[in-house]
């Protein structure tokens, strides 16, 4: 582990970063850049958590039509893991994670973020 320190998180940014999630599950990523272009040079958390979202919205929601589309509708349900998965993120980064995504999650994070 590193010794640097790092600032506390304040709590709008918290919660900018939880909507960012929640809502890019449900939208395919938009609210996710909304966020980012308007919240992101605030902080490199918001910016950091947008741009995860952005990139699950648009995997998660390629990867469910093409599944959806072979199988003729029958992986349809994947939406709601879809959308549970984007939830799930969103309430743990509201709690001040740094956490991404898995096999994302290195994507813009700040050095001393761990």
């Amino acid at each position: 582990m590193s010794d640097v320190q790092l600032p506390e998180i304040a709590q709008e940014h918290k919660q900018m970063a939880m909507y960012a999630h929640i809502g890019s599950a449900f939208t395919m990523g938009g609210v996710g850049v909304l966020i980012y272009l308007i919240k992101g040079k605030e902080s490199p958390y918001i910016a950091y958590h947008a741009v995860q979202s952005i990139i699950f919205g648009f995997a998660a929601y390629f990867i469910y039509m093409f599944l959806s589309a072979i199988t003729f509708g029958i992986c349809s349900i994947l939406i709601f893991a879809i959308w549970g998965l984007g939830i799930w993120k969103g309430l743990a980064v509201g709690k001040g994670t740094w956490e991404g995504y898995p096999g994302i999650g290195g994507i813009m994070r700040p050095p001393e973020a761990g």
